[in-house]
């Protein structure tokens, strides 16, 4: 007797992707930082990236036990200090209520921090068509050369912390959970992209690079026509004015 199969499709929702959005945010710090929980969420810090954002922030950041907003700023400036770093940006915890994180909020606004918004595009399937492609370019995974990657990160980061640019580049290739493709043309890398994934429908593009080398920080591979169906604002902020944000 056959049976018949049943295909079941779950359609995330606007909550599953901003979920899975936090979820491999904070997956790609930790390639860059440890975290260590405080009272109202989880500090990333890290002296010897200092200049790097990704390596310092606070994350799921909501008021509890009876803390004001004043004092949990209070308590993550200290820490910062005491790691020899200062936090870059800070992430609300997206399923703390806003009676938990609005007051947070109006106090970093206040206090000179600025709101970023991200967009989280949703691809729900993948139109596979051939692209005339030059014969002298060719895709590899970035992993075959990392004296390219070393290359591309150095073109797109150029000036005094270069090599924490690159530093940061190597070690988010340690991760099994981030694939990245290298474009060479002839001998030379002149495009990089990578998408990290969580729990198999997390993904997210995290970098990518135009062949002229100019890096679009992590904007290159999430924003665009050509990938979303679906679309939600999301504020994952704020972030310190003059901050030298990705």
């Amino acid at each position: 007797m056959s049976l018949p199969i049943l295909q079941v499709h779950h359609e995330p929702t606007p909550i599953d992707l901003v979920r899975l959005f936090h979820r491999t945010s904070a997956m790609w710090v930790t390639h860059l930082a440890e975290g260590e929980s405080l009272d109202a969420g989880t500090a990333y810090a890290n002296s010897e990236l200092a200049a790097l954002p990704d390596a310092n922030n606070f994350r799921d950041a909501a008021l509890h036990d009876r803390l004001s907003a004043g004092e949990v700023v209070e308590q993550v400036e200290s820490h910062y200090r005491q790691q020899g770093a200062r936090c870059a940006y800070w992430v609300m915890n997206p399923s703390a209520p806003p009676a938990q994180t609005q007051p947070l909020i109006d106090h970093l606004l206040a206090g000179g921090y600025r709101r970023q918004s991200d967009d989280i595009y949703y691809l729900r399937k993948v139109a596979l068509r051939e692209t005339p492609v030059s014969a002298e370019f060719k895709v590899i995974p970035a992993r075959a050369s990392y004296r390219l990657v070393e290359q591309l990160a150095r073109e797109a980061h150029a000036g005094p912390e270069v090599d924490r640019h690159v530093e940061a580049a190597l070690r988010h290739l340690d991760d099994a959970h981030y694939d990245a493709l290298l474009g060479l043309s002839g001998d030379r890398a002149v495009a990089s992209l990578g998408v990290a994934v969580t729990n198999r429908r997390g993904v997210r593009s995290l970098d990518g690079f135009d062949p002229g080398g100019h890096a679009d920080g992590r904007k290159a591979g999430r924003h665009g026509n050509t990938w979303h169906k679906w679309r939600a604002k999301h504020s994952s902020a704020p972030t310190r004015t003059g901050s030298q944000l990705c």
